[in-house]
């Protein structure tokens, strides 16, 4: 009877050979008394020892019973492919060989989702490795049959369906943990990679399980509307966790595991964007952002907002900057220093969520420090705006100096100076008109300069 042709390393062969003495017609010789040895051999016809594995059973010699020798336990403990030699002792009968069997290592490795300790969102500041997100693990488990570690060279996360990001926009680094040791991986559109294939990563000793977590951590910044979105991991064990061949266990069929993890942006500041420059009186039109400490918009943040501005100060003439509320109209223009309700949508507020709103007036020549605050949240630093305010037209005379009360008749004034000023009191340093005195009584005295062009905005009458 010959044995299985295929065999698990380890495992007794489902069956086990019977050898038989025959005399020269093929008629079994019962009266045979001699024993039977068994031994491996890489080849067939002539012997060569086996090097890799050991031969076992209950016994490799076995006495003859009624022609036959009976051979129980038979295993072989290197996967690789054998012949079996039979040799009696007793008789002058030449070496047979059996048919060639091919030891594999067990399809006994099973993996399972774990999802004690993964995280459903991934913070967006979760940017370096020591505040790194668990987003995706799997436990492998070796049933202990060929005797073998499952020795693992290669693992490969994939992107869910369900996701169309390219990972290497969102994914700053991908790291793979056994709970003893940690590998970085490789992070391209749509895969993880983990090891090159050419050696073993991981080894899953034998008879028994072990987890492995995915650790990521997220580029900074985010792209755009990152806040939100859903990365998705998936493997099929199968296909995507290559094992060292042939002295692994293997995986017997399995399934993909996908789990998704939301990216999660909560906002600690308010940034306010808008021009850097502009003219007194006109408007500037603002965009307030919800952000995280990189940068990246929270999209929860919504629906109406009071806000309160400042950094600006009233013109010359008193007239005080002003920011609009969604309402508009006349009464919406809420001095700064005092509540502005604002519409915000997905984290933003600017005039194309609410077209009133946001529209920013400055009256006074001055480089102002826009700040914005909702009670909780702030903007400081480069998230405050620095506006340069530049003069408006030429609009206004005002008295720099004014002339004395009372002087002496035919004799020159004390210097005084007239100014050009916008429409809210700035002096126009640019301005060049010729500026002239008249008297509402009596005469200007012979030789009196009454007419003199401003210089820097500023004419400075000294003979008049």
């Amino acid at each position: 009877q010959a044995a299985s042709a295929i065999g698990t390393t380890n495992v007794v062969l489902a069956t086990q050979p019977i050898v038989a003495v025959a005399d020269r017609y093929g008629n079994p010789a019962t009266n045979a008394s001699g024993q039977i040895t068994l031994r491996g051999s890489t080849t067939t016809g002539s012997y060569t020892a086996v090097g890799n594995g050991a031969l076992s059973g209950t016994a490799l010699t076995v006495s003859l019973a009624n022609g036959l020798a009976a051979f129980t336990g038979l295993k072989y403990s290197y996967p690789e492919s054998i012949y079996l030699e039979a040799n009696v002792v007793g008789y002058s009968l030449n070496a047979i060989y059996s048919s060639a069997i091919v030891f594999t290592t067990a399809s006994e490795l099973t993996v399972t989702e774990v999802t004690s300790g993964i995280s459903s969102t991934i913070s967006s500041i979760a940017n370096a490795t020591v505040n790194k997100a668990a987003v995706y693990a799997f436990q492998i488990t070796d049933a202990g049959a060929d005797g073998y570690d499952g020795k693992i060279k290669k693992i490969i996360i994939n992107r869910g369906s369900s996701d169309t990001h390219d990972w290497t926009t969102y994914i700053n680094e991908a790291i793979i943990s056994d709970g003893t040791s940690e590998l970085l991986g490789t992070v391209a559109a749509n895969t993880i990679t983990f090891g090159a294939g050419t050696e073993i990563i991981y080894t899953m000793p034998n008879n028994s399980n072990k987890t492995y977590t995915l650790y990521v951590t997220l580029k900074n910044p985010l792209p755009t509307g990152a806040d939100g979105e859903a990365l998705s991991f998936t493997m099929d064990a199968d296909t995507d966790i290559i094992m060292v061949a042939p002295t692994s266990s293997i995986f017997g069929s399995t399934s993909a595991i996908t789990r998704s993890a939301v990216i999660a942006v909560a906002a600690s500041a308010l940034k306010v964007s808008g021009s850097a420059t502009m003219a007194a009186g006109a408007v500037n039109n603002l965009t307030i952002t919800a952000i995280d400490a990189n940068g990246n918009i929270d999209k929860d943040y919504t629906g109406n907002q009071c806000l309160t501005f400042s950094g600006a100060s009233a013109s010359p003439d008193g007239t005080a900057p002003t920011c609009s509320n969604y309402a508009g109209g006349t009464s919406g223009n809420v001095v700064l220093g005092q509540g502005t309700g604002v519409t915000f949508s997905n984290g933003s507020a600017s005039a194309s969520v609410a077209a009133n709103q946001l529209k920013l007036k400055l009256y006074k020549v001055e480089i102002a420090t826009l700040v914005v605050t909702d009670g909780t949240y702030a903007s400081a630093g480069s998230n405050r705006l620095n506006i340069t305010v530049a003069v408006g037209a030429a609009a206004k005379l005002f008295w720099n100096t004014q002339p004395e009360a009372k002087i002496v008749a035919n004799a020159p004034w004390k210097l005084f100076a007239v100014g050009i000023t916008d429409a809210y009191g700035n002096t126009n340093s640019g301005a060049a008109n010729t500026i002239t005195i008249t008297p509402t009584g009596g005469a200007t005295g012979a030789g009196a300069a009454s007419s003199l062009a401003a210089s820097s905005g500023v004419a400075n009458f000294t003979n008049y």
